[in-house]
């Protein structure tokens, strides 16, 4: 068994490698869309509750437009590539 110079280092991101462990950002594509309906639900939520207490309408077609707009976010997301062409 040989042993490496002193102060060599292994190539980065080895170990990971080793381990199977692989860095990139196509998590955060997993992980966006279900943020987004988690706020259109939870948006949806603040609404019904702005309904319940009278709110003004502006407030209360605020919070609905916001909700269906990362509603349609959340959903877009999750269609396959090229979809809209």
């Amino acid at each position: 068994m040989t042993q490496a110079p002193l102060g060599s280092q292994a190539p980065r991101g080895s170990c990971d490698a080793a381990r199977g462990i692989r860095w990139s950002a196509a998590g955060m594509s997993s992980v966006a869309p279900l943020l987004l309906l988690a706020l259109a639900g939870l948006l949806t939520g603040g609404a019904w509750s702005l309904r319940q207490q009278g709110a003004s309408p502006v407030a209360l077609w605020t919070t609905v437009v916001l909700a269906v707009l990362a509603l349609a976010a959340g959903v877009a997301w999750l269609l396959p590539e090229g979809t809209f062409q």
